[in-house]
């Protein structure tokens, strides 16, 4: 069963490219959505230039929400969190809120 989760990121610290291919990467390979939002602004991240322009257009100290639906997300988000949180940077993610969907449209 499908479940929605979300994380807020404290974006202090701007990513480097490598890490937005990093995350990119991560996302193609999950089984689901990705959505960032930042602003009223959302963007999915299944499409590169969209992710890239994205980070690059985020000023330090916003925060972002990061919006996940599929199955283990759990997991995804661990690893996104490993992305935003390197030991250099001062970028923070909050635990994951979950919920399941109730009705499952097929």
């Amino acid at each position: 069963m499908n479940e929605t989760s979300s994380v807020t990121i404290r974006y202090n610290h701007r990513i480097l490219m490598k890490e937005i291919m990093e995350l990119y990467t991560l996302i193609k390979k999950f089984k689901g959505t990705v959505t960032f939002y930042h602003n009223h602004q959302s963007i999915s991240a299944v499409h590169l230039p969209k992710l890239v322009t994205f980070f690059l257009t985020i000023k330090k100290g916003s925060h972002l929400l990061l919006v996940v639906n599929g199955q283990s997300n759990h997991l995804f988000l661990r690893n996104v969190k490993a992305i935003f949180e390197k030991e250099y940077s001062f970028n923070h993610v909050s635990n994951s809120i979950s919920f399941e969907h109730p009705l499952q449209l097929k």
